[in-house]
């Protein structure tokens, strides 16, 4: 197998009137779900008469098999030789411990199997469970001989229709215990450390918690949830208890998912992420709420223009990057096809390395309401653009908004502009309008100087307080 000249792999085929080859742990390259490497087969002259020859790739994504009749091919003749992958298969890679040598499949505990379903778990043994069977706690159960050893298991259902269900409910977050209701350690899923295919179809529209509680999953592929067209859930899909090891996310992930309506909590606590797919969330067309989308992911250092671009349905964006400790700037215009936003209550909340706000930030969100600690205990603050909440005259709560912003030099015209004078500003707002505690500073030592909006000197319609 070849990448740009340049050999990945290599492998020797046998003699006879059959020959197969299995080309083992090959990182080979996927676009658009295809294989993308050219593959050469060299078949010896005196060799092609009444060959059949079958090639497995078994490799980072799927297994990809190439079969057909030698004897259709010609000598000294390129030929094109298109894979088939097997629909009902599903692959993923755990990782025993030196306290856990168990692992079990998170497949449902109850009901009946929808279909023949065999597991090969990776050390030479495999478990069989018929269509019918009753489902329990170990039905999907394992124990492994070595501790601290990397296993691949494969599922394979008997049901290669993607559109029926292939296999049981499938969530690390609750199955065979429940663990994300409570927010509980998930010590089956801290075994998982890679998906490595599609998730095989078990007939679900929520995939909320399906690998809460995995912390040491360090990949997957970006066809995770192909089989899922119709689901509208993904909260809380990646969320870890504590300390997530994800690595990164693939640009494709959500594509096949344009029903989805929340992605609450989706990537929480994965502490090792530092960037977010520019076009991650394009396809998403329906999403309602990013609440605390990126909650506690500490190492992510930035934030792509355009992410929300295509969501325009969105109402909540309430914690989607509080506690990103790492996050320094917002780029310009992030929220500007969010119109119909309702509140930002803590976006930005405890990004304590976060020094700027870019200009008319909420420019286009007149629909807000509430902006309740957006950027409370953001530490490093320095400094506020003018204008930064003018046009969003809908807006009542903005208390605890800077609380804590030790650093920041105030400025006395965040609320005015040129259109929204202070005379205006309030002056239609229906409602009481909340500034408790807006630029309180807990314990301040040093002052960086500025000048307070004088909000006693603007029109209310109701006052406020």
């Amino acid at each position: 197998i070849t990448r740009n000249g340049s050999d990945i792999t290599t492998a020797v085929a046998g003699t006879g009137s059959d020959a197969s080859l299995t080309i083992n742990n090959c990182s080979y390259k996927v676009e658009n779900n295809q294989l993308a490497d050219d593959i050469y087969l060299a078949i010896l002259p005196g060799t092609m008469s009444n060959l059949t020859m079958k090639l497995t790739i078994d490799g980072n994504d799927f297994d990809y098999v190439y079969q057909g009749n030698v004897s259709d091919f010609q000598a000294g003749k390129v030929y094109n030789w298109s894979p088939t992958v097997d629909p009902g298969v599903m692959y993923f890679t755990i990782k025993t411990t030196s306290s856990k040598k168990d692992f079990t499949i998170p497949f449902a505990t109850s009901g009946t199997c929808p279909a023949q379903i065999v597991v090969n778990w990776g050390d030479g043994s495999s478990t069989t469970v018929n269509k019918g069977a009753s489902l329990g706690t170990t039905t999907f159960k394992h124990t492994y001989a070595s501790n601290n050893k990397s296993y691949r298991i494969t599922v394979n259902s008997a049901e290669k229709d993607v559109t029926k269900q292939q296999v049981p409910e499938f969530n690390f977050g609750k199955y065979p215990t429940n663990t994300s209701e409570k927010s509980n350690r998930n010590e089956n899923g801290e075994l998982l450390y890679s998906v490595d295919s599609p998730v095989l179809y078990s007939g679900v529209t929520s995939l909320a918690s399906m690998f809460y509680g995995a912390e040491n999953l360090t990949s997957v592929s970006e066809a995770t949830f192909a089989l899922y067209p119709d689901v509208t859930s993904m909260n809380n899909v990646f969320g870890a208890y504590k300390s997530g090891k994800l690595a990164s996310i693939p640009a494709n992930l959500f594509v096949n998912n344009t029903k989805v309506t929340s992605f609450s909590w989706a990537f929480g606590y994965q502490t090792n992420l530092t960037t977010i797919p520019a076009a991650l969330f394009d396809k998403n067309t329906q999403v309602t709420t990013f609440a605390s989308t990126f909650r506690s992911c500490t190492s992510l250092s930035s934030i792509p223009s355009g992410l929300f671009d295509k969501n325009t349905a969105v109402t909540t964006f309430q914690s989607t990057f509080r506690y990103c400790t790492s996050l320094s700037s917002i780029p310009s215009g992030l929220f500007d096809k969010n119109t119909a936003v309702t509140t930002f209550n803590a976006v930005f909340r405890d990004c304590t390395s976060l020094v700027s706000v870019p200009a008319h930030l909420f420019d286009a969100n007149k629909e807000v309401t509430d902006f309740e600690s957006t950027f409370d205990t953001c530490t490093k603050l320095a400094s506020l653009p003018e204008g930064l909440f003018a046009k969003n005259t809908k807006a009542t709560t903005f208390k605890y908004i800077f609380y804590d912003c030790s650093a920041l030099k105030y400025n006395a015209n965040i609320f005015i502009d040129e259109e929204f004078p202070k005379n205006k500003r309030f002056a239609n707002t229906d409602a009481y309008i909340n500034f408790e505690n807006m630029f309180w500073v807990d314990n301040p030592t040093t002052t960086a100087g500025g000048t307070l909006p004088d909000l006693w000197n603007y029109t209310y319609k109701k006052g406020y307080g």
